[in-house]
């Protein structure tokens, strides 16, 4: 490495390193792009192994962990609603959040109950039904079915 570039790598490291003293990270890893007129950092939720690069950029560990910690998408749902997460690189992030939007007006409306309606099917299975439980006490009367 010539003494021009030399000096401006050791810029950049000091700028990573004040970087790390400055701004101790909770994550796993970190990734740093760095030049004079670059200055991009990026956190990982997974282990990396300590590299440095000067000149053209490897970023082969990066596709490594896009490759190995493939997308994945998880759905909660329960009464309060339905939310849908992204999981990638051990990191969960909320995506959506959906709350059900129910009229239960609906369920108490008495022209909907199929025992107000004699010729409704479910008025008459349940009448069958019922007719099938009194020919079994009628046939049975110590209600036992041997």
């Amino acid at each position: 490495m010539e003494k021009p570039e030399r000096k401006a790598f050791h810029d950049q490291v000091r700028r990573v390193e004040e970087y790390l003293t400055q701004s101790p990270s909770a994550t796993c890893g970190l990734v740093f792009f760095a030049s004079p007129k670059t200055w991009q950092v990026i956190s990982l939720r997974v282990d990396t192994m300590d590299e440095l690069f000067w000149g053209l950029l490897s970023v082969n560990q990066l596709l490594w962990f896009m490759e190995e910690h493939r997308h994945c998408g998880v759905v909660l749902a329960d009464r309060t609603g339905v939310q849908l997460f992204h999981y990638w690189m051990a990191e969960l992030t909320e995506e959506h959040r959906e709350v059900p939007k129910s009229d239960t007006s609906e369920w108490k409306r008495k022209d909907l109950d199929p025992l107000r309606h004699p010729e409704s099917k479910c008025s008459a299975a349940r009448t069958a039904m019922l007719s099938n439980a009194a020919w079994k006490r009628s046939t049975h009367p110590t209600g036992s079915h041997r």
